[in-house]
């Protein structure tokens, strides 16, 4: 008789975040490992960040869904090889947008920063969190805003910096010495730098 010796292909699981969002980087994957055997990564709708052999991976993950991620498997003492696919679930980013803040004249009373969608997000000033602004505290000048969001899905969005510009106190010359009797009227002239009187 002839002994047949079967061997048991090698097996493994795949352990990360296998449900996230679309654009995240450098998402780490783990294999058990398994003496001996040689492990070789694939990877769909994303790149890899770390090594593509080996029992631990980094994937970046780009803007396609669903996404997958396998790895191959040699067992070096039979020669058996074998493959773990993983589904990947990759929800998109959520669509942000800030409408123009305008200009604040530097007198203005404090007001709600509003003109994000969708609603229910944060304000971020000079890159501080800010629900209101005050033109007369924080004084003359341009201030980047910007405006993210947070879906049910735990994934976040930004808008570009859109800028909010409070203006100075127009600047006024009284242009002549006047002396002004008690009875009569007298009218005074000054100018601004805008030209308006």
């Amino acid at each position: 008789p002839t002994e047949l010796v079967v061997h048991a292909l090698p097996n493994t699981a795949i352990y990360g975040r296998m449900v996230l969002c679309a654009k995240e980087d450098r998402v780490t994957y783990v294999l058990n490992q398994v003496n001996a055997d040689v492990y070789s990564w694939n990877v769909n709708g994303g790149i890899f960040a770390g090594p593509e052999e080996g029992a631990k991976t980094r994937v970046t993950w780009e803007e396609l869904s669903p996404g997958s991620l396998s790895v191959s498997i040699m067992d070096l003492a039979t020669g058996c090889q074998s493959r773990v696919d993983s589904a990947v679930v990759l929800n998109a980013l959520p669509s942000v947008n800030l409408t123009s803040l305008g200009s604040k004249g530097v007198c203005e009373k404090e007001f709600v920063l509003t003109g994000g969608f969708p609603e229910g997000g944060i304000y971020w000033i000079n890159g501080i969190s800010q629900t209101e602004f005050n033109p007369s505290e924080r004084g003359a000048g341009t201030y980047a805003v910007h405006y993210s969001y947070t879906d049910g899905n735990g994934c976040s969005n930004v808008t570009p910096v859109a800028n909010l510009t409070v203006d100075v106190l127009p600047v006024v010359d009284v242009t002549d010495d006047i002396t002004v009797g008690s009875c009569i009227p007298t009218p005074l002239r000054a100018k601004t730098d805008e030209d308006n009187i």
